[in-house]
Formats: structure tokens, sequence, C-alpha cells
């Protein structure tokens, strides 16, 4: 789970990261936080790993608390090909692979240099 605070704290494109909640142990691992992005937007994190499962949601929020993406495995969307991962984009969901705070990160990173938020 350090890895995920590691690479949020390696990214350009973020100002500051709270971890709120971290288990890191042989059989437990679970991960909440926040990092607060140089735009004002701000990603929520939330991983755990118990006995073999696995749950991760990695929602990314406007400054006014908008969606702009979320990547999750809740199991609810049973039609997609990539249940139970998949992604919550404009008031949709797309199917999606699982994915890394490191694919997270390579999706938010060039939309802030496209902004002109990052060289």
């Amino acid at each position: 789970m350090l890895d995920i605070v590691n690479a949020l704290q390696r990214s350009p494109a973020v100002k500051q990261v709270q971890v709120i909640d971290l288990i890191d142990e042989a059989t437990v691992k679970y991960l909440k936080c926040r990092a607060d992005l140089l735009d004002g937007s701000t990603l929520h994190i939330n991983e755990s790993s118990v006995l073999g499962s696995n749950k991760y949601s990695y929602h990314w929020q406007d400054a006014q608390n908008q969606l702009i993406i979320r990547w999750d495995n809740v199991p609810h969307h049973r039609h997609l090909p990539s249940f139970p991962h998949h992604r919550h984009e404009g008031g949709t969901v797309h199917e999606s692979p699982r994915v890394s705070i490191d694919e997270v990160l390579n999706e938010i990173e060039p939309r802030f240099r496209t902004a002109g938020i990052l060289p």
C-alpha cells in the first residue's frame, strides 16, 4: 500500500497527499487516502486486500466535487466484459481493466499537460 502513497508523492500533478487510514499487515492490507491535485481537483483512493479479496476505487472529482472519473471493481455492472472492473465517466459506465495508481496518474498527468497545468 505504501507504493501507492509513494507514486502519488512522486507525481508532478499532486500537490499534497493525506493518508486517512493505513493497515499494512501480512493478511490485511488497507489504504484510504486523498491526493489534492494542482488544478484543485481531488483523487480519493481506497484499496483493500483481505484473504485474497481485492477491492479498489480511484475516485477523481473536480473542485466542485463533481465526478470526473471513477475506476472501481464494485460488482454491479455484470453486463460489461471487464466485470467487475469498470469506470464511471460523463454519467456513463465503461468497461475497464483493473487499473493501478500508475495508470490512473498516466491518465491525469497528460490532461494537466494539455490544459497547461503541467509543463
